[in-house]
């Protein structure tokens, strides 16, 4: 049986200044986690697994939050905020609507600090991104959020701005080619959606991505998504899984990773 990431609840006396920003656990009370809202009955596809960007925008400057994890398309990140550049990103984004880009960081920390000699901030060439769906203000100067992983581009630029904020140029990736489920791994989906229906039900805060009925659950690159982003992977190779193009070569190599780790999809 493999265990399934989940993240541990910072203590309530510790200091959020000195934890990262990505550790905000996904059970929080704080936030409850939402399910990937539903698409429109005329929207409904197999391949559906991202929002896309419906007003124009400048993609010459988007403004970057690097983390030492990966975010998926259909993915929910939840995030502590508290240093003064991303504050202000996410008020502006609260106030426009506008997305922000997700990043691997690579080499680097998360929280700004003085570089050491050789120190340097290494972005990984893919990211997704994201769109604020729930913000709150706990207290002055930390904010806690939650963002919907949309669509995956590719860094053309990079540019990091005095106050420590990375701004990019970037080119979206188009989403997924329909691909249904193989026969031979339609208990994959099952086997994810028994795992993690038996979190939630330790965890009220912790539902399904999608209703047990979505026809997301039969899309072969959503479900390889959803498998990937709650395994016990390396950053490096959750990291190649996003950026793979072919979402049945996703799936398999998920599938690969499963039995490597002695959880086999079928019943």
């Amino acid at each position: 049986m493999v265990a399934i990431k989940t993240p541990t609840a910072p203590s309530k006396d510790a200091d959020f200044r000195n934890q990262t920003h990505a550790n905000l656990p996904v059970n929080s009370k704080a936030l409850p986690i939402m399910p990937e809202p539903p698409l429109p009955p005329n929207q409904q596809t197999p391949s559906s697994t991202a929002t896309h960007i419906s007003t124009p925008m400048d993609f010459t400057a988007l403004p970057l939050f690097p983390l030492h994890t990966v975010l998926f398309p259909g993915g929910l990140l939840s995030l502590q905020i508290f240093e003064v550049r991303y504050l202000d990103l996410m008020k502006r984004c609260e106030k426009t609507g506008e997305p922000f880009g997700v990043v691997s960081l690579q080499s680097g920390h998360e929280v700004r600090r003085a570089p050491r000699p050789g120190e340097t901030e290494t972005l990984a060439p893919i990211g997704t991104l994201a769109t604020l769906e729930r913000i709150e203000h706990p207290q002055p100067g930390l904010m806690l959020i939650q963002a919907r992983g949309t669509q995956r581009f590719t860094l053309q630029s990079s540019h990091l701005l005095p106050h420590g904020l990375w701004t990019c140029a970037i080119q979206l990736i188009p989403d997924d080619i329909p691909a249904a489920v193989p026969a031979e791994l339609a208990s994959f989906s099952q086997r994810l959606q028994g795992t993690l229906t038996a979190m939630a039900g330790q965890d009220d805060t912790l539902p399904l991505p999608a209703p047990p009925d979505d026809p997301r659950w039969q899309d072969a690159g959503w479900l390889a998504n959803r498998w990937a982003e709650c395994l016990p992977l390396p950053a490096a190779e959750r990291q190649r899984l996003m950026s793979l193009d072919n979402p049945l070569w996703r799936l398999e190599l998920v599938t690969e990773w499963l039995e490597r780790l002695g959880q086999h999809p079928g019943p």
